[in-house]
């Protein structure tokens, strides 16, 4: 089964960006994984929260795939959702491949700086 991360060129100085698509609130939430530099200062907003419980999780479609996300991180996106203009994130949890400890090794210490780089930082209390 393919991954729904797109591979980073350099996980040094490239990172994934969440595109929530516009969508009804009725409907699932449905997003895209983008590679971006930071040599060419990508425009995303990024997203502070607390994972909340890890056992609590609810889906999204990630590139076309099936993704569970803890139910604070889903109620978050829920509501950043617009209905007609995508949204463009950094949100750990989805953008650094938890399952892949090497690239973990690299883009946790980023995280300052990520943030840092964002045109805003949204805080999500719950």
């Amino acid at each position: 089964m393919a991954s729904a991360y797109p591979a980073l060129k350099s996980p040094d100085s490239n990172i994934r960006l969440l595109r929530i698509h516009p969508s009804h609130p009725l409907r699932g939430i449905e997003t895209s994984l983008e590679c971006a530099s930071f040599l060419e200062r990508p425009q995303y907003r990024a997203l502070s929260y607390t994972w909340g419980d890890s056992k609590r999780t609810k889906p999204i479609t990630v590139n076309g795939k099936k993704m569970l996300i803890t139910e604070n991180l889903w109620k978050a996106l829920f509501h950043i959702r617009d209905r007609q203009q995508a949204q463009t994130l950094w949100v750990d949890a989805i953008c650094i491949d938890q399952s892949n400890d090497e690239e973990k090794s690299v883009q946790v210490p980023l995280m300052s700086f990520i943030y840092s780089r964002a045109k805003e930082v949204l805080v999500w209390l719950g």
